[in-house]
């Protein structure tokens, strides 16, 4: 072989090689970039889960309060209020103090 021919071979060997690595390169951000986004998608979520997890936990908390408060009212001896009834007073019957 010549010189010509080697160095033409060469040529096309080394922009063979470079257009195949910046290929992969390129594939390898996208790649990345995708990954990056479903993380990000997924600490939303956690946060969302978590503060739901929080709520909930509160949502609890406050339940077995009032279920403690019902016990200790049955054990003090106090009954269950079932209906309410309100006397409404019309205001032309009430009476004023001169």
């Amino acid at each position: 072989m010549n010189q010509k021919k080697k160095t033409k071979l060469i040529t096309s060997l080394l922009i063979s090689s470079i257009v195949f690595l910046s290929g992969i390169y390129i594939f390898q951000v996208i790649e990345s970039g995708k990954t990056n986004y479903l993380i990000g998608e997924n600490h939303k979520e956690l946060s969302l889960l978590e503060e739901e997890t929080n709520n909930l936990k509160l949502a609890v908390s406050k339940n077995s309060n009032l279920n403690k408060i019902e016990d200790k009212i049955s054990e003090l001896g106090y009954s269950k209020m079932g209906r309410f009834d309100y006397l409404i007073i019309p205001s032309s019957s009430v009476a004023i103090n001169n």
